[in-house]
């Protein structure tokens, strides 16, 4: 991961620490070079600090095992001390579970030893995957036993569409160019069909149902949930090939004895009522089962087929796709 990157997320701390360290450097009396090579300095040291943790003691109280879910999860500060507190107990070892920040801090900190474990979209797994070689190590089942998922293309029921075909020329609502199951894999069908629609990004499922229903666009691409009552309103037109759930991954260099103790843990906590209660409400699963990366290798073929470059179905990806392959700055004299 490149300086530029770490500095985005810490350059307000090494700003305000190198207006101390200029201070310092004055008073000491080491004049301007002086003073900014002990900016320099201090700044290094935030911005590497990462690095600077001891994976052997990974853990240990005081250095936890770190966990980090999607801000796409519904995990409230209590479940994150409740989970943790339940993993911590069934892994034998100090587990600190969060959100991610934001979606492209989850990312790059995966190029980092700053997180040990995720639980991020498919394509976020899918791209850290190719950029840092992440291993996937556990798959969520989600209530009801599904362990995979599907995207719709709906119509009106009175609309006169009748094949994917006939949505050439016509809007056709998708979520947003990062959705598996409301863009990827229904554009696919769609181009697979021949047709060559008018995309809208309507920004969320619930949002291009609505632009549907309100007759915005003749077609609506969405995540499947079987768990929701059909609305007559609405016709199904075409169904997506499965799409397997995202995975628990963990960094390429995390210690084999470690990974198992966190794994064996999760499938031990969803075991449990307390545990399957609270992965339930945060995300919607009931239990894990092991997986490996080749379980996603359908995907990687899907990616592949529909043309696209996983710097792309990620937000920020390309930016982080670019710069993994910027050469190292070099020191000036």
């Amino acid at each position: 991961m490149s300086v530029a990157h770490i500095a985005l997320h810490q350059g307000e701390a090494v700003e305000k620490l190198k207006g101390v360290s200029l201070s310092f450097g004055a008073k000491l009396g080491l004049g301007l070079l002086g003073a900014c090579l002990v900016a320099l300095a201090v700044s290094a040291a935030v911005l590497f600090s990462h690095h600077a943790r001891e994976v052997d003691s990974i853990g240990k109280p005081g250095n936890p095992f770190v966990f980090w879910l999607s801000v796409s999860y519904k995990a409230t500060p209590a479940d994150l001390e409740q989970l943790s507190a339940l993993l911590t107990q069934a892994a034998d070892m100090q587990v600190e579970v969060k959100r991610a920040p934001d979606e492209q801090a989850a990312l790059l900190a995966a190029g980092n030893r700053s997180v040990d474990a995720w639980l991020l979209p498919l394509f976020d797994y899918e791209f850290c995957q190719q950029e840092y070689g992440v291993r996937a190590v556990l798959q969520p089942i989600r209530v009801g036993g599904a362990q995979v998922y599907h995207g719709d293309i709906l119509v009106r029921a009175d609309s006169p569409v009748k094949t994917l075909a006939d949505l050439t020329g016509k809007k056709v609502a998708f979520v947003d160019p990062f959705s598996t199951s409301g863009f990827l894999y229904p554009a696919r069908l769609l181009a697979d069909a021949g047709a060559k629609e008018v995309p809208v990004f309507a920004g969320s499922h619930p949002a291009a149902l609505a632009a549907l229903t309100a007759g915005k666009v003749e077609a609506a691409a969405t995540f499947y949930d079987p768990a929701v009552p059909a609305d007559p309103s609405r016709r199904l037109l075409a169904r997506t090939q499965d799409i397997p759930n995202e995975p628990v991954f963990v960094r390429k260099d995390l210690a084999a004895d470690v990974q198992k103790r966190f794994a064996d843990a999760l499938l031990r906590i969803t075991a449990s009522d307390a545990g399957r209660g609270l992965w339930s409400r945060i995300a919607g699963i009931e239990a894990f089962t092991p997986v490996t990366d080749a379980a996603y290798e359908a995907v990687h073929q899907e990616i592949d087929a529909a043309g696209k470059e996983l710097g792309a179905l990620v937000p920020g990806g390309q930016a982080i796709y670019n710069d993994n392959r910027r050469p190292p700055m070099g020191m000036t004299p």
